[in-house]
């Protein structure tokens, strides 16, 4: 009797590991700008649109439909050079209840800084974050969204040839109310991967639409026109120049 309730214990204990150590379809990182140009209504809408992408049928759908039938999330943010911090944890989403759980972490988290916008300094910190990810999974993006050009820290391209070199998408979301080259700036600088893309919100208060689209994409892995090749390591001169000026 000792032994048959010593087995069913081990059981339950294991349980929960066991389902977090499973196979994913995809190890996502979001990645949200909370810098200086980002006031507090417009990070709440920042807030709102991954809650409401979380709650999204389609989302759910998309996430469900993947061989395995479920992802694994995390989100951070980031901000100046050393402004980057984990604000949800990796969370394994396959059912809609888990959804449910991942949109209402991110609905309670706070903001955490304020400062330049380090974007090179995001990525390399986002890179690390796949080494304790739960269970396998066949392909690691990077999903940042931010309304502003590099202006401390690593240069932008280089935290994407760093992603580069070890097979990791990165897709951008450009918030362009303020900076209208910012699209071109992610296109040339940040994204990388046989499937990476540029999403454009015009403002804060279509960042709920884009951000559902971008998720839908980067779920499914759709190869459309806007994919991209992983661009050669070095700092271009132009993103060097900017850099220096801050420009």
């Amino acid at each position: 009797m000792r032994r048959l309730l010593w087995l069913l214990f081990a059981a339950l204990a294991l349980a929960h590991p066991a389902r977090a150590q499973a196979p994913v379809d995809l190890h996502l990182v979001l990645a949200i700008d909370v810098s200086s140009s980002i006031d507090y209504r417009e990070f709440n809408l920042e807030v709102e649109g991954y809650v409401q992408a979380f709650r999204h049928p389609d989302v759910l759908r998309a996430i469900q439909a993947g061989p395995h039938g479920r992802i694994a999330v995390t989100v951070m943010q980031w901000a100046g050079r050393y402004q980057q911090r984990v604000a949800v944890d990796w969370m394994v989403i396959g059912a809609a209840a888990e959804a449910e759980r991942m949109f209402s972490e991110i609905a309670e988290m706070p903001r955490l800084f304020e400062g330049a916008t380090a974007l090179g300094e995001a990525v390399l910190y986002a890179i690390e974050l796949f080494d304790r990810a739960p269970g396998s999974a066949p392909r690691r993006t990077i999903d940042v969204s931010g309304d502003g050009m590099s202006n401390e820290g690593q240069v932008a391209s280089f935290g994407r040839d760093a992603a580069a070199r070890r097979g990791i998408t990165i897709n951008g979301l450009a918030i362009v109310n303020e900076e209208k080259d910012l699209e071109e700036f992610y296109r040339q600088f940040l994204i990388t991967g046989p499937a990476a893309f540029v999403m454009v919100a015009r403002n804060f208060e279509s960042f709920a639409d884009a951000i559902v689209r971008k998720l839908i994409r980067e779920i499914t892995g759709e190869l459309v026109s806007e994919t991209c090749p992983a661009y050669p390591s070095g700092v271009r001169p132009a993103e060097a120049l900017a850099h220096m000026t801050g420009h």
